[in-house]
C-alpha cells in the first residue's frame, strides 16, 4: 500500500508533478509569449530537485524538462 504522505514526500515525484506543473502553465500562457515561452521557469522545479535530491534528482529533472519542452514547444 502506497502512503499517501510518502508518495508525495519523494523528491523524484515532486520534480515530476513540478514539471508537469510547468507544462501546463507554459501552454496555457502560450498565446501571451506569441509562440516563443520562457523554458527558463524549468530552472525553479530543476533548483528545487537538485537542492532536496541531490545531483541525481537534479540531472533527471533536468533531462526530464528539456525531453518535455522539446516534445510540447517545438
Amino acid at each position: 500500500m502506497i502512503h499517501i504522505k510518502y508518495f508525495f514526500g519523494n523528491v523524484y515525484m515532486a520534480a515530476v508533478l513540478g514539471i508537469a506543473a510547468t507544462l501546463f502553465i507554459l501552454k496555457d500562457l502560450q498565446i501571451c509569449f506569441r509562440g516563443s515561452p520562457p523554458v527558463l521557469i524549468f530552472l525553479v522545479v530543476i533548483s528545487f530537485a537538485a537542492w532536496h535530491g541531490g545531483l541525481k534528482a537534479g540531472f533527471l529533472t533536468t533531462v526530464l524538462s528539456v525531453g518535455a519542452s522539446r516534445l510540447f514547444f517545438s
